[in-house]
């Protein structure tokens, strides 16, 4: 078994990009260094791998199971999650406090639903702080009405 500078080279840049891709996970450095050290370890059995037209060859179908495997990998790993957009039709009911004063067939008045800031109007002025329901909504604009106080 015949250890070259070529051969121990490429062990060690396919190790740098193994570590790299387990600090950087996604950037898919894995598929490199991984073709690259089975390439390093097959030249460390066969001697003068490196130098044949099989070395290539073979560097090229590791590299397309490499990517397979680790796209396959990574979709198990970290499933797609559905949208996070909010349907203004959605806030129907919902409470939500006024940050900019609300008048009627106006929408320049805004109310915080949650996190998010909506466009809004009121058949009433409604001045900033006021707790408000959500009652109708159209696009992304809400219609909001005060909300009456259990007393």
């Amino acid at each position: 078994m015949e250890i070259t500078v070529a051969t121990l080279t490429i062990i060690i840049v396919g190790t740098l990009l193994i570590v790299g891709e387990a600090l950087i996970p996604g950037a898919f450095l894995i598929i490199p260094g991984t073709t690259l050290m089975i390439i390093g370890i097959i030249s460390c059995v066969v001697p003068d791998f490196l130098y044949s037209i099989d070395s290539p060859i073979l560097g090229i179908v590791v590299a397309i199971l490499v990517t397979l495997i680790t796209t396959k990998a990574y979709q198990l790993l970290a499933a797609p999650s559905p949208p996070t957009t909010t349907v203004a039709s959605s806030l129907i009911g919902k409470n939500g406090t006024v940050m900019a004063e609300t008048t009627s067939n106006n929408l320049k008045g805004k109310v915080r639903v949650g996190s998010e800031i909506w466009s809004a109007n009121s058949d009433e002025s409604l001045e900033i702080g006021t707790e408000v329901i959500i009652t109708d909504a159209k696009g992304v604009h809400i219609k909001v009405k005060k909300k009456e106080s259990n007393k």
